[in-house]
């Protein structure tokens, strides 16, 4: 999901159709910005599920925490890094590729784990 976002995002951004249809930048980048929400918030089960049982409840605190602090810096943050509307559509491709690799790699790490501690018990 991640990287089909990013692709979408950068493929309109050097088309030069972002410049040319705004409306349509608008709608694409709103989609957009859903599909990293949407990624954004499977990382608080996935953190939950990973973190030890003692530390569970602060591993979720702290994930949902920088969740909302994304959510709401981010668009604030963005607004005064870039200047036009192909920097943005670049900045959210970007912003994707981050949430997906993140995910990845935890998906990764959580299946070398469960593999390790069935070998073990």
């Amino acid at each position: 999901m991640a990287v089909c976002t990013a692709v979408l995002l950068l493929a309109l951004a050097v088309s030069g159709w972002a410049v040319a249809a705004p409306w349509l930048s608008a709608a694409v980048l709103t989609v957009a910005l859903l599909g990293v929400n949407t990624m954004a918030a499977v990382f608080l089960p996935v953190a939950a599920d990973v973190a030890d049982d003692g530390q569970r409840g602060r591993v979720a605190g702290s994930v949902s925490f920088f969740n909302r602090l994304g959510g709401l810096a981010g668009p604030l943050v963005l607004s005064l890094l870039v200047t036009s509307v192909p920097d943005v559509l670049t900045a959210v491709a970007l912003l994707a590729l981050l949430c997906g690799s993140v995910a990845a790699y935890t998906s990764r790490r959580q299946r070398m784990l469960r593999k390790a501690g069935a070998e073990v018990g």
